[in-house]
């Protein structure tokens, strides 16, 4: 009987050592030499996967849309005239510069009473100017805004004043010259209006 009891202690003992050896992760009951039944593949471990993850992220193919390239404004700088028709006529005479879209100048704009010294700014797309015209002395914001795809260049104005009255009308224009050269003719196509009856749309001015 005592040698029966001795057996079952020493089988208890052999059965509860490799469990010690796994809950404390001693490499000295490490008697199975695996790190305490830890994975030790390589391509099991923390590093690889990531290391996986982020070679797939890398060689994943990502197709995109070509941008189209986009259109330059219009080269607009040099001098321009500008006619305005609405309660009345008014004539501008600009020099304008141009610095990519941007566009800025000086000139000088008439009515049928007087002349006044007039600033531009505004910008440039690649069918489109649009103007801000203030007067100097007897201030006044004119905002001009013309199509470039027609000849003359096309389109409207609206006027403020600071005791708030406000106006609107036609508008078109045409390049004289580059800055600093000498002006040319008016194209063939641009034949100034004389008088009001002219309106955006018509196929062609009154002689």
């Amino acid at each position: 009987m005592r040698i029966i009891l001795v057996f079952i202690l020493l089988l208890l003992h052999l059965l509860a050592a490799p469990h010690s050896a796994v809950g404390d992760g001693s490499q000295a009951d490490d008697w199975l030499g695996i790190g305490g039944l830890r994975i030790v593949d390589a391509h099991h471990t923390e590093g690889y996967l990531l290391g996986m993850m982020n070679l797939s992220a890398q060689s994943r193919r990502v197709w995109t849309v070509p941008a189209l390239p986009a259109r330059p404004p219009s080269e607009v700088a040099g001098i321009w005239y500008f006619n305005l028709e609405g309660e009345g006529r008014r004539e501008v005479d600009l020099t304008l510069y141009q610095v990519g879209g941007e566009v800025f100048g000086e000139g000088t704009m008439t009515s049928e009473m007087r002349r006044w010294p007039v600033t531009a700014a505004g910008y440039v797309s690649p069918n489109e100017l649009e103007l801000s015209l203030v007067t100097v002395g007897d201030p006044a914001l004119i905002r001009v805004r013309l199509s470039l795809l027609t000849t003359p260049a096309r389109g409207s104005y609206a006027a403020y004043a600071p005791s708030g009255h406000a106006g609107s009308g036609d508008a078109f224009g045409y390049k004289r010259g580059p800055l600093g050269g000498i002006f040319g003719p008016a194209p063939a196509s641009s034949i100034l209006p004389p008088d009001g009856s002219w309106r955006p749309g018509a196929v062609t001015g009154p002689a």
